[in-house]
């Protein structure tokens, strides 16, 4: 299915050269499609940083160019820092905003 919707992106009078995707898992599915039409020069990104414990590794050699990590566990514990303050009244009535900064990591 990424190699259908790529196929026009790859062979375009002036082509892609990078993607970024929504997840690592996807990163993986990208760069095997890119590999497909023989692009192995594209910049495939993903996100989560955890495209190195899928099983997808053992099947595609290409590895995202990088990845981003929200740190899920202090994104977690701002969650839960928020959701404590609610209960004991110490937010107004409206929706709350943190910001909870991501980092850019390369693959290698």
């Amino acid at each position: 299915q990424f190699a259908g919707y790529l196929a026009e992106h790859l062979h375009a009078d002036k082509p892609i050269d990078a993607i970024m995707v929504a997840t690592d898992c996807e990163a993986m599915v990208a760069l095997a499609a890119c590999r497909l039409f023989g692009r192995t020069d594209i910049a495939v990104t993903g996100y989560d940083n955890y495209w190195q414990t899928l099983s997808e590794l053992k099947w595609e050699p290409a590895r995202p160019l990088a990845t981003v990590d929200k740190d899920n566990h202090h994104l977690g514990e701002v969650m839960v820092d928020v959701l404590l303050d609610r209960i004991a009244g110490n937010l107004p009535a409206g929706p709350q905003r943190r910001l909870v900064p991501q980092q850019v990591v390369g693959s290698n």
